[in-house]
């Protein structure tokens, strides 16, 4: 009963060891602001450590704690291969605003106006006004309506690379992004913080041109420099928390489903032990008082 009970929650303990770790290394998510392009150029998630180790070359990875960025740079190189129909950078960084107005601004996310179709290719991304150009910006339209804002206001907004004022030159219909706030592709990278990079960069084919054939032309144009991800690859570079979730996962499961395996293991070589020296002693006894093996003891004198 001992060793019946060891295994049976040893058994359980894997199990659900198993199970994080299996999620940990099949983990993704599903694209939705890159769903309709193919394609999208990235930082590598991981960072990568060679070390030497008794006289061998060892290597260890681990995941970033925030999102990998790629050169803005290889835009117009991923632009001029011929099956590129177009390569839109992306950009994302929060945004505040500084004064209340009519109504309360929720913490925005800034944007490059010219990612604005990524979520809604085919139509126009906006709904009143015109694109920004310098000092102006584009808020999401729930967002304006909430704080009571219209085209010509000004509102004054506070981003990692600065703040400052700017006038609404447009509402933007509602997005899968959140409430957002768009600037002209300059001040969006000079505001980010990181200028010179981008999140990510979207590329999208020409007609007749496959996803695969896009995808190696994507790849020389960028020589190494960044990751190209296709499918639900794509889903993890929206996601960039994934790759450090899958870490913890695949290190918990591994970790402590090989301690449980250990454990039962060992628990149930101890049970199995116990049981036979307590059988040893019985046959012992058996054997002592002369019982042999199709008998359990010494006949008994006959009657008279």
């Amino acid at each position: 009963m001992g060793s019946f009970i060891a295994l049976l929650l040893g058994a359980a303990i894997i199990t659900a060891c198993g199970t994080l770790l299996q999620t940990g290394i099949t983990a993704h998510v599903k694209p939705v602001r890159y769903a309709d392009s193919p394609v999208v150029v990235s930082g590598d998630p991981y960072v990568r450590i060679s070390y030497q180790e008794g006289g061998e070359t060892q290597s260890s990875e681990s995941a970033l704690p925030e999102r990998s960025r790629v050169e803005s740079a290889l835009t117009a190189r991923i632009a001029a291969r011929p099956g590129v129909a177009a390569a839109v950078p992306d950009l994302s960084f929060p945004v505040q605003a500084k004064k209340k107005t009519g109504g309360a601004l929720p913490v925005l996310t800034g944007r490059n106006f010219s990612a604005a179709g990524l979520t809604a290719p085919g139509s126009s991304a906006l709904a009143k006004g015109h694109a920004p150009r310098a000092g102006e910006v584009v808020l999401e339209e729930a967002a304006a309506h909430a704080a009571h804002l219209a085209p010509g206001d000004r509102v004054s907004l506070a981003a990692p690379g600065g703040s400052g004022n700017y006038v609404i030159s447009g509402l933007a219909s509602a997005r899968a992004d959140g409430p957002s706030v768009w600037f002209a592709d300059g001040m969006a990278e000079r505001l980010s913080g990181h200028p010179g990079t981008v999140d990510a960069i979207a590329v999208k084919p020409r007609d007749g041109i496959t996803t695969s054939a896009l995808a190696g032309q994507v790849r020389q144009a960028v020589d190494g420099r960044a990751e190209v991800a296709t499918g639900d690859a794509r889903g993890a570079v929206e996601e960039p928390a994934l790759a450090a979730g899958r870490t913890v996962l695949t290190g918990l499961g591994g970790s402590f489903g090989g301690i449980a395996a250990m454990t039962a293991i060992f628990v149930v070589i101890g049970t199995i032990a116990l049981a036979i020296g307590q059988r040893a002693r019985e046959f012992a006894m058996l054997r002592a008082v002369g019982a042999t093996p199709g008998r359990s003891a010494a006949p008994s004198p006959p009657r008279r």
